[in-house]
């Protein structure tokens, strides 16, 4: 069985809607790389180095802790942190410190929820 041989590719080549076809693709080709170099004129994206990124600390200072002043006023002797601030934190010192939030927020959900629940059924006659 023959399915057409050289004949029905040069048929299909030089048929005028696979014309369009290759023009529209080559267009959209053409507008993807036009856009590419409009958005990213610096060229490829540099890899981040594994610095951590430095902060001028003099216009405001994000070192210190904030506490409002009507806080302030309860606590006895005043606020001293203790010890000195950091810069950076690595992985290690975050995960001693870190309460994953999930759970949490999970149990204030179900409460809200069930608080939502109660307040409809006391709505009901």
């Amino acid at each position: 069985m023959k399915l057409g041989g050289q004949r029905g590719v040069a048929k299909l080549f030089s048929s005028r809607s696979f014309l369009i076809y290759i023009l529209t693709v080559l267009a959209i080709a053409l507008l993807s790389v036009l856009f590419l170099l409009l958005t990213h004129p610096g060229g490829p994206v540099q890899a981040r180095s594994e610095a951590p990124p430095t902060v001028d600390n003099q216009d405001f200072p994000y070192h210190r802790i904030l506490i409002p002043e009507e806080t302030l006023e309860l606590i006895p002797g005043g606020f001293a942190p203790i010890r000195e601030p950091r810069e950076y934190w690595d992985q290690e010192t975050v995960d001693r410190y870190w309460i994953d939030p999930a759970p949490i927020v999970e149990e204030l959900l179900r409460e809200e929820n069930r608080r939502l629940v109660e307040d409809i059924f006391e709505s009901l006659p």
